[in-house]
């Protein structure tokens, strides 16, 4: 009898070891899959923002008169022509290079129909040298007279590059221009808006063939083999990395099994236990060779994947204890009755072992609860607890993204059901505590079977922080850290989801691009303290006039925009001028009155967030020709 018992108390352990073994594997690789997703659509947000940034930048220069003439006397200067040339158009954009450093572009670079260097604001006597062979996507540019973006390593410097043609009025190819940011400027932005950090390593093949000697200073060894880090993005990563966890290595086995997935061009994250951190690997490929001759890494807790790991050991140790009390309950019961109550005993002790809040229930009664449960909820006894509540779901307040009873879609549902088919990262609850606060538990269930009846092991592990944490970081990632109205994120979002509803319904969009009147000079009399308390006024002023379903963003320096919903140019219009007394009625203490420049539009077919802005921008530049403090439209 004994032996039959052992035997089975064998093969039970051995299948819930693996049961819980996969559901564990299952939940690490859905949250390591969550974490890949989330950074790469974090990263095509910010590649959006600079290509948006660049492509403003390129259309305004191209379209400069003054540049283009001087790109047409190049086609038949001397050597001495071209130089004075080139002095001139460097003497011209000085200012407005100057300015976009501001935005983090640190290269401005002009070359010729046959890729020859002509002019690098950035590095001016460094010109002429040949760019056939070097720089694919110059060439790319010259050769199909379109515009191209990327990241590609050049002779001084990697970066990210936004490459445009120059054509005259007739559309004849003059040559082209390209602006630049370092990939500093992303992983900036990834540290800043998700509290993580971010490195950016770049193939040593691509740094040997491509990078002059003197740059080759910029580049150290990275853990990976083949890869170097970037001593820019390194010295970001620095002052945001207070404990320098950046300083623990990954394992060689850890970044040999990454490098595979790299070569593979498939973004990846996984789990280093060495560091108690993920880290998320996004390949970059040349956008000609397609070659993958960088990646970007963004390292971020782990302390999900190290808990469910616990928690599988304790699930495991529990769910052992509990299938050997149980045929130690049934081989010994008919010696003696007092084992019951033992073996409750027994269940009781073993529960109390974690510390999170544990309880074996049927979703009515509570058979058996933890002492962090009973802790919890000020309880010296369970009986208490079945008392004051009729079932398990009454515990859970009623939130959106949380679970509670009122999701059950009918009265024969069962909770354990409304568990499995919610998605894994809302399969969370509130609790309201005696201390009447709000906390944030994630919920896990494993499903046994005691005296044939069914009840579940339920586990409550506290999130509260993270759950904080999490919308902390939704709101950095949403709203503009100075005016505190919406940032450019939200506005791409919110601009696709009303196009849809344009396309369904017909309704119509209307869109209005403001821009501060001579802001540079509030910056220059007053300082740049005050110049952002103008555009806190201004843009909470605004904010504030606004109709509810309106929708008010921050479009980058002293631009913002207004999404006028189901609302036709010429509403706008009255709209936009309403809003423009307003703010013409507004004074600021120290820099006095501000005036600002509308210029509106409306939805055509066709149109996405690049067309309707250049619209937009087109209507505001006549706005500012005509005097400014006024609305044109377009």
């Amino acid at each position: 009898m004994k032996t039959k018992f052992s035997i089975i108390f064998i093969a039970i352990t051995i299948a819930i070891f693996f049961t819980l073994n996969n559901q564990k594997e299952k939940r690490i690789n859905e949250f390591l899959n969550t974490k890949t997703e989330g950074f790469l659509h974090a990263y095509n947000i910010i590649y959006k923002q600079h290509k948006e940034l660049s492509d403003m930048a390129l259309m305004h220069i191209t379209q400069e008169k003054r540049v283009i003439e001087i790109y047409k006397k190049l086609s038949d200067a001397s050597s001495n022509e071209k130089y004075k040339l080139r002095e001139e158009l460097y003497d011209h954009l000085l200012k407005k290079f100057q300015n976009l450093e501001f935005y983090n572009i640190n290269i401005l670079h002009f070359h010729l129909p046959n890729s020859e260097s002509f002019l690098r604001m950035h590095k001016p006597k460094k010109f002429g040298d040949s760019l056939l062979g070097i720089r694919d996507m110059v060439n790319y540019t010259n050769q199909h007279k379109k515009s191209i973006d990327g990241f590609e390593a050049g002779r001084l410097y990697n970066g990210y590059r936004f490459i445009s043609p120059i054509v005259d009025q007739n559309n004849n190819h003059l040559g082209s221009i390209e602006v630049s940011f370092g990939a500093e400027s992303f992983t900036r932005k990834i540290m800043k808006q998700y509290n993580t950090l971010s490195n950016f390593i770049t193939s040593s093949d691509v740094i040997n063939k491509k990078i002059w000697e003197k740059g080759k200073e910029q580049f150290t060894k990275s853990p990976y083999d083949g890869y170097y880090n970037d001593k820019t993005v390194l010295k970001v990563l620095k002052k945001v990395d207070i404990k320098e966890k950046r300083k623990i290595k990954p394992s060689k086995e850890f970044c040999n099994k990454a490098a595979k997935y790299i070569k593979k061009n498939k973004p990846i994250t996984l789990y280093s236990s060495k560091l108690e951190q993920t880290i998320t690997f996004i390949p970059i490929q040349n956008p000609i060779t397609k070659d993958v001759v960088a990646f970007l890494t963004v390292r971020s807790d782990g302390q999900f994947i190290s808990r469910r790991i616990n928690n599988f050991y304790i699930l495991f140790s529990i769910s052992t204890l509990l299938i050997f009390m149980i045929l130690f309950y049934l081989y010994k019961q008919s010696k003696s009755k007092g084992l019951i109550e033992h073996r409750e005993e027994l269940l009781q002790n073993i529960i109390n072992t974690t510390k999170h809040l544990t309880v074996v229930t049927d979703f009515k009664n509570i058979s058996f609860a933890n002492r962090s449960f009973l802790e919890y909820f000020n309880l010296k006894k369970l009986d208490d607890f079945n008392n004051n509540y009729d079932k398990f779901c009454d515990l859970l307040l009623k939130k959106e993204n949380y679970i509670h009873g009122n999701l059950l879609e009918d009265e024969d549902e069962n909770f354990a059901d409304l568990i499995e088919r919610t998605d894994y990262e809302k399969q969370k609850v509130i609790l309201l505590s005696p201390e009447i606060t709000l906390d944030a538990f994630s919920i896990s269930l494993e499903k046994i079977n005691i005296d044939n009846k069914t009840l579940y092991l339920v586990t409550l592990i506290d999130i509260t922080k993270q759950e904080i944490e999490k919308l902390r970081t939704e709101h950095k990632a949403y709203y503009d850290e100075l005016t505190q109205v919406y940032n450019r994120n939200k506005l791409n979002e919110v601009f696709d989801s009303e196009i849809k509803k344009v396309k369904r319904f017909n309704h119509p969009l209307s869109i209005a691009l403001i821009d501060v009147d001579h802001f540079k000079k509030f910056n220059d009399t007053f300082g740049h303290l005050i110049g952002d308390e103008v555009l806190i006024l201004l843009a909470q002023t605004i904010n504030k006039h606004l109709r509810n379903i309106d929708m008010f963003a921050r479009w980058g320096g002293e631009e913002f925009i207004i999404l006028f919903i189901e609302t036709n140019i010429d509403d706008a219009m009255i709209a936009s001028e309403k809003l423009r007394k307003i703010v013409e009625s507004i004074k600021h203490h120290d820099a006095g009155h501000i005036t600002s420049s509308f210029g509106v539009t409306q939805y055509k077919d066709g149109d996405d967030l690049k067309s309707i802005f250049k619209r937009c921008d087109k209507a505001l530049y006549m706005a500012k020709e005509n005097g400014r403090n006024r609305v044109e439209k377009i």
